[in-house]
């Protein structure tokens, strides 16, 4: 999971985030929208403080995809304004 999430110049925070994700993600697509929904938010913030804009391919709709997360339109927005339970028994770092 952490591979798809890292990016070029991230902020300390970010590497922080980064190193907290579990390697292999183990729940429901809906944990799973929720957690690319907060890592893309948590990444536009990195990107933001370095002074560059978010490239197209690291954007929602486009990172949903890599899941095959076909979602609607308003189910994403709702899902970018969920925060993931880290530590839960559906979220194991292996």
């Amino acid at each position: 999971l952490r591979e798809h999430f890292t990016i070029a110049r991230p902020t300390a925070t970010y590497i922080r985030l980064i190193s907290s994700l579990p390697m292999l993600f183990v729940g429901t697509r809906i944990q799973l929208a929720s957690l690319v929904g907060f890592m893309v938010d948590r990444m536009k913030e990195s990107f933001r403080q370095q002074g560059l804009s978010i490239p197209p391919w690291r954007q929602a709709p486009i990172m949903f995809l890599k899941w095959d997360l076909n979602l609607s339109s308003q189910t994403t927005e709702g899902l970018l304004n969920i925060r993931p339970v880290f530590g839960t028994r559906q979220i194991h770092n292996c």
